[in-house]
């Protein structure tokens, strides 16, 4: 089982080529996302929260440049402190920066991200579902499904059902009360 008081990180990007460069993205989320992205990030400004700050990325004598997005919990995808690194460089780099982080991280694990969005209120059962769904869509119409389901279409329409429902229940119990 996960533990949900700690701070993980992940690569959210996906693999660069063998020797090519790509954008590439590394989520931090938990009480020390921030601290952790300081570690590895020199910004240019102070880093603004919410907001987006640049500055450089080093790692072994290399700089790279980057920028931070920054979510304060509670308004962030995962309800906690979120820092996202996106920046251009080679799947080595992306190693060498994880391994960085692992001192005041750990790994995520394969949905943790969204798992924590829904423990945190962030998204309900049938959104997180919806989000696995596109991650392992392999066409257009499952994609459009999960797009509606994220978008919280089966929750709208069940909370509208449950107000007609405690609507008729009242009008049933406003009867027999007379």
């Amino acid at each position: 089982m996960y533990e949900t008081g700690d701070t993980i990180c992940a690569v959210s990007s996906p693999p660069a080529t063998v020797g090519g460069v790509c954008q590439s993205i590394i989520r931090i989320s938990g009480p020390d996302a921030f601290i952790a992205a300081g570690e590895i990030f020199s910004e240019d400004r102070p880093m603004r929260c919410p907001g987006v700050t640049t500055g450089t990325l080093s790692v072994e004598g290399l700089t790279v440049d980057a920028a931070v997005y920054a979510f304060a919990a509670p308004r962030s995808y995962t309800g906690e402190d979120l820092a996202e690194l996106h920046f251009f460089a080679a799947a080595c780099v992306v190693e060498s920066l994880m391994a960085r982080l692992s001192g005041r991280t750990r790994p995520a694990g394969p949905g943790e991200f969204t798992l924590r969005a829904y423990l945190n209120g962030r998204i309900d059962l049938s959104q997180a579902e919806a989000v696995a769904q596109i991650v392992s869509g392999s066409n257009a119409v499952q994609l459009a499904a999960a797009g509606k389901l994220l978008a919280g279409r089966l929750g709208q329409t069940i909370a509208d059902l449950r107000r007609q429902i405690l609507d008729l229940l009242s009008l049933l119990e406003a009867g027999m009360d007379f």
